[in-house]
């Protein structure tokens, strides 16, 4: 385990954040395998690894899979549920102080699901904070333009007659237009079909 992402990233953590790790670790919307939580009970106990055979796969392994022969598959796929966890638990760190951002987020998921009166409460209250925010530094501008075009999105979608809005019309749309583009592309340069009418690269 020693060059493993897992093993890398969790000696990143403050001793904070790696007890913290638990909690995400043991939550039902995280994680529901018991080899995942012995997983990282067995990290988080031995830690830092002051001895490197204490973190060998075969003994590892032996710790939270007792009795069990090695099986390096089942390894691999604990190591990589926790890795995964560790991950949502990183990006929640980082949005954990980011009021705008995760506002940002709640308002395109209720765009997504056609919520235009939620949106618009949600919007409102993200421009409110985005407005006292004490520097406009990139992150502010940044933040800015993502509030502005989920603005313009509901707007233009409001504005367009319902079967424009439609995801089956804008799927067809997309092959009529890709269909045409081909079509196009075959019709100004005869010379770069290849076998199966596909196109190729031609010397200019």
């Amino acid at each position: 385990m020693h060059k493993s992402r897992l093993l890398e990233l969790f000696k990143a953590l403050e001793k904070s954040e790696q007890r913290e790790l638990g909690k995400f670790v043991r939550s039902p919307a995280f994680n529901q395998r018991k080899d995942v939580a012995d997983l990282y009970d067995y990290l988080y106990l031995h830690f830092p690894y002051k001895d490197e055979a204490i973190v060998e796969r075969s003994l590892v392994f032996a710790a939270i899979f007792p009795d069990e022969p090695f099986d390096a598959a089942k390894f691999d796929y604990a190591m990589s549920f926790l890795y995964a966890v560790m991950k949502e638990y990183i990006v929640h760190k980082e949005r954990e102080g980011d009021a705008v951002g995760k506002g940002i987020l709640l308002a395109r998921a209720l765009r997504k699901r056609n919520l235009p009166r939620l949106f618009e409460k949600e919007i409102k209250s993200v421009e409110k904070t985005l407005e006292n925010h004490p520097y406009e530094d990139a992150e502010h501008h940044f933040n800015a333009f993502q509030l502005h075009l989920e603005k313009h999105i509901l707007r233009s979608r409001k504005a367009a007659p319902a079967w424009l809005r439609s995801r089956s019309f804008r799927s067809r749309s997309r092959i009529i237009f890709w269909q045409k583009t081909v079509g196009s592309l075959h019709t100004r340069h005869p010379q770069g079909r290849g076998q199966g009418g596909c196109l190729r690269p031609t010397a200019d």
